[in-house]
């Protein structure tokens, strides 16, 4: 992945170039929006998606006009504290866990059930 802000920068890790998501995390964790880069090139590839991503400002709640419930951008943000969530574990990790995304392969992995090819994300339980 490379990241080439032309005016300002969005996700204030300055340019990044030909990173994989290990570095790209690396370089965004203590920014405003952690893994902001990997979250992004997903969502762009996301069959789901459309020409326009949006992420709520704090406080901003799009649905406002339409529904009586405050949402105030509480789901699927980039971020700090929607992305990082905090995690219990009673088995040995390697490294630290990144993403949401491994907790699926990681609890088949500690359960000893196979995981399925296709599987997004990455087990960070030890073999």
């Amino acid at each position: 992945m490379s990241y080439e802000p032309v005016t300002g920068d969005p996700l204030a890790i300055g340019e990044q170039h030909n990173v994989d998501s290990n570095e790209a995390y690396e370089a965004s964790i203590v920014s405003d929006y952690p893994d902001g880069l990997v979250q992004i090139a997903h969502l762009v590839g996301a069959p789901r998606s459309g020409e326009i991503i949006l992420s709520a400002a704090r406080d901003w709640d799009y649905r406002a006009k339409y529904e009586p419930i405050p949402h105030v951008s509480s789901h699927g943000a980039l971020h700090r504290e929607h992305m990082l969530v905090p995690l219990l574990v009673n088995r040995p990790v390697q490294g630290l866990p990144r993403r949401t995304v491994d907790v699926m392969p990681s609890a088949l992995k500690a359960l000893g059930i196979t995981i399925p090819s296709g599987l997004d994300g990455e087990s960070f339980i030890e073999p």
